[in-house]
C-alpha cells in the first residue's frame, strides 16, 4: 500500500470478498441462486467458473441434504422407511458438499469392488427449491464408474 492506497491485488481480493459476501446474503432470499448452489452440490454445476466460485464459499448453512444408497432403485415408499427393504439400504444426512457422498464414500467403493451395481439418491433442499440426482455405480475395468441414472 503506497500512500494510503490498496494496490491492485488488495482491491481484486477486497472486490472477491464483498461479492462472496452478497451471494451469502442474497443465497436465502434468491431461488434462482439456490438451484444454482444446488446444482453445484449435485455435481452438475453451469460451469466450470461456477463450480469454483460456490466451491470457495463457506457451505455452513447449504441446505438439507439425504442420500441413500442400495443394490436397487427405491420406491417413494422405501425411501419414508429403509427398514422394510428387502435388502440394505445406507441412509445418510450430508452436512457440506453431499456431492462428495457420491464420488468418495468407502462403502460406495466397496461395492465397486465387489463388482456389484449400486443406486445411489441424493436429495437437497434450500429455503423454496429442492433438487433429486440418482446415480449408478458398478465397477469396470478396475475403476468405479458414477453415471447419472436415468
Amino acid at each position: 500500500m503506497e500512500g494510503g492506497r490498496a494496490s491492485g491485488a488488495a482491491t481484486a481480493l477486497y472486490a472477491a470478498v464483498a461479492t462472496g459476501g452478497l451471494l451469502l446474503v442474497l443465497l436465502p432470499l434468491s431461488p434462482p441462486l439456490q438451484r444454482r448452489f444446488l446444482a453445484n452440490h449435485h455435481l452438475d454445476p453451469p460451469s466450470t467458473a461456477s463450480w469454483i466460485a460456490i466451491g470457495l464459499l463457506p457451505k455452513m448453512y447449504g441446505g438439507r441434504h439425504e442420500f441413500w444408497m442400495s443394490p436397487e432403485p427405491l420406491s417413494e415408499f422405501l425411501r419414508a422407511d429403509p427398514r422394510l427393504a428387502p435388502f440394505k439400504v445406507s441412509h445418510y444426512w450430508v452436512n457440506h458438499s453431499p456431492g462428495r457422498a457420491v464420488r468418495l464414500d468407502t462403502t460406495r467403493e466397496a461395492a465397486g469392488r465387489a463388482g456389484a451395481t449400486t443406486y445411489l439418491r441424493l436429495e437437497s433442499s434450500y429455503g423454496s427449491e429442492s433438487l433429486t440426482s440418482t446415480y449408478v455405480v458398478h465397477a469396470a475395468a478396475g475403476r468405479i464408474e458414477v453415471r447419472a441414472a436415468p
